[in-house]
Parts: structure tokens; C-alpha cells; sequence
């Protein structure tokens, strides 16, 4: 553990951030998972390049040396029985208020992603730990393509990033306390129920009342989604009955 520098980062009415800034990790997410027990809440491991990132669904992340913004934030919420989904749509929430005001047409894809004309520039990961029936903590991964030029063959026609979307070049630290800004408000609003972050991803859906693919429990179904709900699951409407969805892969059509 000598191999990173601390900076603190703190406004009034917002959360204390320390942050443990790393040359080279394999998983911010990992990172955390290892040590939460000797941290405090609002400790974020960021890394200018991160080798074994992991996205939804057990996907690789793919990142760029010193071009991108990788981070995980550590929390305690100290509530009962936390929703994960909300915690989720809350961190999306969070990077859509900055990224917003840098890129035209940024959507929000239910349930963990930012996207740039339909291309992804964001993927978010929330994992969390248990002892038991007892939560421990809860660690929140967030991976933007900042200032990447290219992507792997691959990947190079759903993928973007916000050089490629503006053709300018932007400071990884100035995006990350302007995040941790948004996430400090998104989260107070979470621990006191309400449901403004929601409301930041309902109205920047580019899905609601589309026809789509969505894959549940490996299950490619056709459907149409009519809401993004306040306790976080997706209102579709599935032959004509409406039924909610904690979790799915959808593709629009």
C-alpha cells in the first residue's frame, strides 16, 4: 500500500472523500472489497489504469492508460435493508449532471450505463458485502471514457468517449470532485427516500415508451417500457400485462 497519494476533498453539507489515487490496480472495486474494514465511508480508490475491471454480468472493462476515469467509492448507508438498484440509478445520476454539461444527446440506460448517441461511455458496477443476513458495506465501481481516441475493433461501434463526442481534451481530477459532488447530494437524497436522482434517469431514458429486446434470466423477450419506478425496477409492458423488472439486459429496437 505505498504506491498511492491522498488528497481530501470537502464542501459544506457534503460527504468527506478520501481519495487513494493509484498508478496501476487490477479492480478499484476489488481493491475495496479487500480492505473496507480500515476505511471510512466516502473513501474512493481512482487509478490511472485499471487491468482487470469488470462491468455487469461478469463483462470486462476495457480501459486506457491515463485517458480514462476509473473509481470506486466505498459507503455505509445507514439504512435498512438498502435498495441496490436505487444506489445504482443514483451513482448514474451523479455522472449524467457532469457529463451533461460537457457532450449534447447523453441518455442514461437503465439500469447502469451513460450513453453518447446511443454509443456507451459509462459503465457502473454496485457490489456489496454481507456477513450473514448483515451488510457490511457497499462499494460502487464507475468507469468513464474520458479522453480515449480509439477503440478495439470489437468494441469501436458501441463505445465512445467524450473526446470523441466533442474533440476536446478534459482533466480527469476536475471530473472526478465535480462526480463526487453530485454523488454527495444524489446520496443524502437516497438515505432520506427521495427520488430526485429517479427522476433524473426517467426523464433522460431513451427507452421509455419504445418497444425493446430485454434479456431476463437469459430470456430474449419483446417488450415495452413504460417507466422507471421509484424503488429503482423497470415497468414494462410484457403482452399486455405490466410487470416490474429488477434487473436485464435491453437493447432498443
Amino acid at each position: 500500500m505505498s504506491n498511492f497519494v491522498t488528497t481530501f476533498f470537502r464542501k459544506r453539507d457534503e460527504m468527506n472523500f478520501k481519495i487513494i489515487e493509484f498508478k496501476k490496480i487490477d479492480s478499484t472495486n476489488d481493491y475495496l472489497k479487500n480492505y473496507f474494514s480500515n476505511l471510512d465511508e466516502g473513501t474512493v480508490i481512482v487509478t490511472k489504469y485499471q487491468t482487470k475491471g469488470r462491468g455487469r454480468l461478469t463483462r470486462s472493462w476495457l480501459d486506457s492508460k491515463n485517458n480514462n476515469l476509473t473509481f470506486s467509492i466505498l459507503l455505509y448507508p445507514k439504512i435498512a435493508n438498502p435498495n441496490l438498484s436505487k444506489l445504482t440509478l443514483m451513482a448514474c445520476a451523479s455522472v449524467f449532471d457532469v457529463l451533461s454539461k460537457k457532450a449534447d444527446n447523453i441518455k442514461i440506460k437503465w439500469p447502469n450505463d451513460i450513453l453518447i448517441d446511443n454509443k456507451k461511455i459509462c459503465g457502473i458496477l454496485t457490489e456489496s458485502i454481507f456477513e450473514g443476513n448483515q451488510l457490511k458495506c457497499v462499494i460502487i465501481g464507475i468507469g468513464i471514457n474520458v479522453n480515449s481516441k480509439k477503440f478495439p475493433n470489437e468494441i469501436a461501434m458501441r463505445a465512445t468517449s467524450l473526446y470523441l463526442a466533442t474533440k476536446n481534451h478534459f482533466d480527469l481530477e476536475e471530473l472526478l470532485q465535480a462526480i463526487l459532488t453530485n454523488f454527495s447530494k444524489h446520496y443524502q437524497m437516497f438515505l432520506e427516500d427521495k427520488h430526485s436522482y429517479i427522476d433524473v434517469c426517467r426523464l433522460n431514458s431513451p427507452y421509455i415508451g419504445t418497444m425493446v429486446k430485454v434479456l431476463i434470466n437469459e430470456e430474449l423477450k419483446e417488450v415495452k417500457i413504460i417507466d422507471i419506478l421509484d424503488n429503482g425496477n423497470l415497468l414494462i409492458s410484457d403482452d399486455n400485462q405490466l410487470r416490474e423488472i429488477i434487473s436485464g439486459e435491453i437493447t432498443l429496437i
